[in-house]
């Protein structure tokens, strides 16, 4: 399975309860390290992409870049 964890992205076996690879390597998903997490994705039409989004709550004057996983 593909994790939106708080930070990053991992494939990790849910079962086992290992990762499969290492947390994703990038752009700081919570730079201000505001109570946040990764929210809301789907798979794009291809079924290669995951697209995910952000939560900051309701929290004014904070945004969340958009994610993608290739």
């Amino acid at each position: 399975y593909l994790f939106a964890w708080e930070d990053g992205f991992q494939l990790y076996d849910v079962d086992n309860q290992r990762a499969l690879s290492p947390m994703s390597e990038g752009e700081d998903v919570n730079p201000k390290k505001l109570p946040t997490r990764l929210n809301d994705g789907r798979v794009d039409p291809t079924g290669r992409r995951f697209i995910c989004g952000g939560f900051y709550g309701d929290i004014e004057g904070t945004y969340m870049k958009v994610f993608k996983c290739e």
